[in-house]
């Protein structure tokens, strides 16, 4: 599969906490501080986008949500990272 994978991707975040849940292969996505926001905000500005991205969200009071690459197709990763930059600009 061309490109890099979505653990790959968000850990270029300085202000994302990732891991790789290997068993279920969803990334952990801790939002900090210095993202400028807050876990439940960029879940709901993800999921907004003409292509939506969701997450798992059920976490995000505590600042937490989780992406599942599982669904994605060859690029679609880097489709993901860019959504990130663009809400967290």
């Amino acid at each position: 599969m061309p490109g890099r994978g979505m653990a790959e991707i968000v850990a270029d975040f300085n202000w994302l906490n990732c891991s790789l849940e290997a068993a279920e292969a969803r990334v952990d996505t801790r939002v900090t501080a210095e993202s400028g926001t807050s876990a439940r905000e960029l879940a709901q500005a993800l999921a907004a986008r003409p292509r939506p991205i969701m997450v798992r969200g059920h976490q995000v009071d505590r600042g937490l949500f989780w992406l599942d690459p599982c669904n994605l197709h060859p690029g679609e990763a880097e489709e993901v990272a860019q959504a990130l930059r663009d809400l967290t600009a």
